[in-house]
């Protein structure tokens, strides 16, 4: 996959712009490029499987047809146009699994915060909770 990502939805129009003239998506890619990973590679970001790059990246991502460019879109890093090159089942690595899981407990994390959950502790449950602690260091009684 090839992409290029650019701080404002100006410059992504001007890389589409250039994109239909004929241009090079790599050789754009190393003259516009944020993204200095793959900047030099002309935009190349490997492969990539669902979940490394987010939900918005992967939404565009994965309905490409080959060669084809996407419309810009947006995610945190910015204004992203990409081009898969390439598709292919692989397994994943220890590291990309690894990244993967990272990034899911991540999100998870993020879902429990936006909840705001609020557990009220009883004094029952106080009781209980200090009981145990007091278990673990050997000072139980």
């Amino acid at each position: 996959m090839l992409g290029i990502v650019v701080a404002a939805e100006e410059d992504a129009e001007t890389v589409m712009e250039r994109l239909d003239e004929g241009e090079d998506f790599a050789a754009l890619a190393q003259e516009l490029s944020l993204d200095e990973a793959s900047k030099e590679e002309g935009g190349d970001l490997g492969w990539l499987p669902r979940g490394v790059k987010g939900k918005a990246f992967d939404d565009i991502a994965f309905e490409l047809e080959l060669e084809e460019a996407s419309e810009p879109f947006f995610t945190a890093e910015g204004y992203w146009v990409i081009k898969v090159v390439e598709r292919e089942e692989r397994a994943l690595d220890e590291t990309m699994r690894g990244q993967l899981q990272a990034r899911a407990y991540g999100n998870w994390i993020e879902e429990q915060r936006e909840q705001k959950v609020v557990r009220k502790v009883t004094d029952e449950d106080l009781e209980r909770i200090y009981q145990w602690a007091m278990a673990q260091v050997g000072w139980g009684g």
